[in-house]
This record gives C-alpha cells, sequence and structure tokens, in this order.
C-alpha cells in the first residue's frame, strides 16, 4: 500500500500487506522514498490551496517493475469557482497563492448546467495517477495531471476509493465516491493511463504553475 505524507505526498511511504488473504502485520513502513522536489514546491507555491493526498491500493503494473496508485488532490473552490460578481480576479490558484484568501463557508451556492443551484463544498476535489518503482526505496517515477469526474450535481467532493484490473484487456477500474452519496466508477484502458503519466522529472521542469486539473468526459447512468 502507499501511503503517502498528507498535505505534501511526500516522503513516499510504503506498507507491504503481502495480500488481503494473508495479511502481515506491520510495526512500521516497509521503506520510505526520498522526498520529491516537486511536491515540496507545490506546498511552497500554493500551501493549504492545493493538497494532495493519500492513495488507493496500488498495482503492479505488466512486467512487475513498477506500480500505479490513484490519489487525490484537494484545492480550494476559489481556485475555480466566485461567490461575488466583484471578484474579478480570473480565478487560478496561482492569483490566489499571491493575495489573502477570505475564509469561505463549508458550503456554497452552485449553480448548475440545469439551471438550479446546489450546495458546493469549499474544496474542490479531484485524483490523479502516479507511478512508483516497485523495489525498495519505491521512488516516484511518474505523475499524471489532476482530473475531476462525472458528479450529477458538482458537490466537489470526489474520492478516489479503490483500484483494480479488468477484463481480457486488463483495463484499469477506478472506483470512486460522489458527494459522500453515490457510488461511481471510471474504467481507463491501459494505454490511456499510460499516457497520462508523465515522467516526474518533466512535470517538475515544467515548473508547478504548469499543473493542471481537467475533467474527463464521460458517460454517468443513473437510477
Amino acid at each position: 500500500m502507499s501511503y503517502p505524507v498528507y498535505h505534501t505526498f511526500t516522503p513516499h511511504s510504503i506498507f507491504d500487506w503481502g495480500s488481503y488473504a494473508h495479511l502481515r502485520v506491520k510495526r512500521g513502513f516497509d521503506s520510505v522514498a526520498p522526498n520529491e522536489p516537486f511536491f515540496a514546491d507545490m506546498n511552497k507555491a500554493f500551501g493549504n490551496l492545493l493538497e494532495f493526498s493519500g492513495s488507493t491500493r496500488a498495482i503492479l503494473e505488466d512486467g512487475g517493475k513498477s506500480y500505479i496508485a490513484v490519489g487525490h488532490l484537494r484545492a480550494h473552490a476559489r481556485c475555480f469557482h466566485s461567490i461575488s460578481s466583484s471578484d474579478k480576479v480570473p480565478l487560478t490558484c496561482t492569483n490566489l497563492a499571491a493575495r489573502d484568501v477570505r475564509p469561505w463557508p463549508d458550503w456554497f451556492d452552485f449553480k448548475h448546467w440545469d439551471g438550479r443551484s446546489y450546495a458546493h463544498h469549499r474544496r474542490e476535489y479531484a485524483m490523479f495517477l502516479y507511478r512508483f518503482s516497485a523495489t525498495p526505496p519505491y521512488e516516484i517515477t511518474h505523475l499524471s495531471q489532476a482530473f475531476t469526474l462525472c458528479s450529477y450535481h458538482h458537490h466537489g467532493v470526489i474520492f478516489p476509493t479503490g483500484l483494480e484490473r479488468v477484463g481480457p484487456e486488463r483495463d484499469y477500474l477506478i472506483a470512486y465516491g460522489d458527494s459522500d452519496r453515490y457510488s461511481r466508477f471510471l474504467i481507463m484502458s491501459a494505454p490511456n493511463v499510460d499516457k497520462l503519466l508523465q515522467p516526474i522529472r518533466e512535470v517538475r521542469s515544467a515548473g508547478v504553475h504548469n499543473y493542471v486539473l481537467c475533467t474527463l468526459p464521460c458517460a454517468v447512468m443513473h437510477g
């Protein structure tokens, strides 16, 4: 199990439980990787405006040389939403980091595409993929950009809960909770997962202000 440190995501720490059927008793981490500078740079630039946090269990990739897991990102909702018509500053975490952020309520009204208003959490939750080596010290080698998923009323709370390989093509199934109400899943092909993952050195070289959060197109069934 990958166990990143809350807020900063490093050092990357590992529990090896063995298997669900035969769990190994642990008194500490099996390994702790050196700090990855990118996450420290993010924390320095944005503080609690953008917080990388815990992950799903890790899946061993074909070939046995690396693992993949899904982490979650918490962003201040004001990076993307405004609750004041007088707020003329473009909505980005970079702009917010350069000035004081006034306190926000735990929930605010968000006008949805259907014309109705729904309660939105003061945080915007997203997730990201990352790859780390299959041998100690299990260093993080690749990172995807952050993405948020289908949410019918967009309350802002999307949280990854599981990761599995499924089907004849060995697709990745990401289970996630939506708004603390619904259980959903996203299926990604292995080639698409590989395309999303960028070498961490390239992400670091691009700089923290070029790290993005986007919305993936997907279909949702209700019932």
